[in-house]
């Protein structure tokens, strides 16, 4: 599963640079500004680097959302709906991964 944040995933999306975290907005403009004069796939190289900062979060105010190629439907035991924030959280079948 890929956990990634919430919020700042939509920043990839837009296909954005993402700035680090300590960088206050002047900082952000001139970096902007550098990388627009970049040409394309160096320009390129440099958002989708920036967008590394998105994973692996674990700040309590975060909405860390994971992503999963595939679940079968014989892997899913049951389903509950929390209606308050429309969240789901499936439970799976205890496996044994490795004979010993």
């Amino acid at each position: 599963m890929l956990l990634s944040d919430f919020d700042l995933w939509h920043i990839v999306l837009m296909g954005n640079f993402l700035p680090p975290n300590e960088m206050d907005f002047r900082e952000y403009s001139k970096e902007d500004d550098r990388i627009n004069a970049l040409p394309e796939p160096k320009k390129h190289q440099i958002i989708e680097q920036s967008w590394q900062q998105i994973f692996g979060g674990k700040d309590n105010d975060q909405w860390i959302q994971g992503c999963i190629w595939e679940i079968n439907y014989h892997d899913v035991v049951k389903v509950y709906h929390h209606h308050d924030n429309h969240r789901l959280k499936v439970f799976t079948p205890k496996r044994k991964i490795f004979d010993n």
